[in-house]
């Protein structure tokens, strides 16, 4: 025992190497509350420990694998959960800035925020369906930019709002399964794009549109809006992907664009609190800001 009261066991992996884990006993079931060995970055988590199952990864657990940075040495590289595990506490993973792959396996239903925040190495994470909610935070400020895979299994019915904030930009497919909870949307700033697209009345319907299809009037080109840049007051700029080219555009509630319109059009005031308060003078007023601001910086 520690001096909190917890057991320290160790257990060596397929590679020989000894892992030592401070671990609490629920009754039924114990619990891995901090890992201890940050020299071993090849991480196998044990299916049972003194006869019982390991059904949870503690909060903050492998916390410390960042701060360790600072005596030289290393952040865990990989790490294999058992087929016991139900819970994966909230910023478990934090700041493990070295983690290659999250494969949570099936049976594991609770993933807490923060998860696995600024984890920027990830290439691959499989999400299957027995989780029933991607809580905010779980993959905020990843900055994806090389990620080959991200599967979220059908079955995963919530998607809470900055649940993946500056996470990156990639396709990100959606179960049919998922909704989203009231708030900003469950893809805020940086996020990565919603496929397939939404049409209007999509539970995942949401106030900022990433993916959305749009065509161009005149030549009948098409594309979908790639990134969110920033906005206000309802009226916001978007980087618009459009046969082949990229280029901005201003979206203040009822329209588009006047060259560039939503494939599916929907009014994006039924979602934004903000754009339903403005008067038609005001939208027209934001047409005009949309034209100033283009011959000022583009």
């Amino acid at each position: 025992m520690d001096g909190d009261g917890r057991q320290i066991v160790g257990f060596k992996n397929s590679q020989g190497q000894e892992q030592r884990f401070a671990v609490e006993d629920f009754g039924s079931y114990a619990v891995i509350v901090e890992y201890l060995s940050h020299e071993v970055i090849n991480v196998e988590i044990p299916a049972e420990i003194n006869g019982k199952p390991v059904a949870e990864i503690g909060e903050e657990c492998f916390f410390e694998n960042f701060w360790s940075e600072n005596d030289g040495e290393r952040h865990i590289e990989t790490v294999r959960f058992p087929d016991t595990l139900r819970v994966i506490g909230p910023s478990a993973f934090v700041f493990c800035k070295e983690l290659r792959e999250v494969i949570i396996p099936e049976g594991v239903t609770e993933i807490g925020r923060c998860a696995f925040q600024e984890c920027r190495s990830l290439r691959r994470v499989v999400i299957p369906g027995t989780v029933k909610a991607i809580l905010e935070g779980t993959f905020a400020y990843c900055h994806l930019g090389r990620i080959e895979e991200f599967t979220i299994g059908e079955g995963v019915q919530v998607i809470e709002a900055t649940a993946f904030t500056e996470g990156g930009s990639y396709d990100l497919v959606l179960p049919a399964s998922a909704t989203l909870i009231p708030g900003d949307g469950g893809v805020d700033w940086g996020a990565p794009n919603l496929m397939p697209s939404l049409a209007e009345g999509h539970a995942l319907h949401q106030m900022w549109p990433h993916g959305a299809p749009v065509k161009e009037r005149k030549t009948g080109r098409t594309g979908r809006i790639s990134s969110h840049l920033f906005g206000g007051d309802g009226c916001e700029v978007y980087e618009l992907e459009l046969g082949g080219e990229t280029r901005l555009v201003f979206l203040p509630c009822d329209f588009l664009d006047k060259e560039v319109e939503f494939v599916e059009p929907y009014d994006i005031c039924r979602l934004n609190w903000k754009c339903e308060k403005l008067s038609w003078e005001e939208k027209r007023n934001a047409y005009a800001y949309r034209r100033a601001w283009e011959k000022l910086f583009l």
